[in-house]
């Protein structure tokens, strides 16, 4: 695959999304290039990485980031981490929907 095609197909996927969940424990430039477009697209995002991680200044400083950032230490913590952002990902769409549709 080419570098083109890769870049095409990420992108392509994001933006089919409708939610972003990134593992940032790593540095990465594609996964902080892919956290600003998601985030451009004002689409709902969660940054996790294991404890005591060298977070990217860029993620931990942009103010867009603010509550979106979570740190775990245990499979069971980044799991109930998970379970945390699709409930709110569940209210935000009911709310969107009572709003949009005038149901309940």
């Amino acid at each position: 695959m080419s570098e083109q095609e890769l870049y095409l197909r990420d992108i392509g996927l994001l933006e089919e999304s409708d939610c972003m969940v990134a593992e940032v424990t790593v540095l990465s430039i594609g996964v902080g290039y892919e956290v600003c477009r998601a985030l451009g697209l004002g689409m709902p995002v969660l940054c996790i990485h294991s404890a005591g991680a060298n977070v990217s200044a860029m993620v931990l400083g942009n103010p867009n980031m603010q509550g979106r950032v979570r740190e775990y230490e245990s499979p069971d913590e980044l799991e109930q981490i998970l379970y945390e952002f699709a409930g709110v990902l569940a209210t935000e769409t009911i709310k969107y929907c009572r709003a949009q549709y005038s149901i309940w």
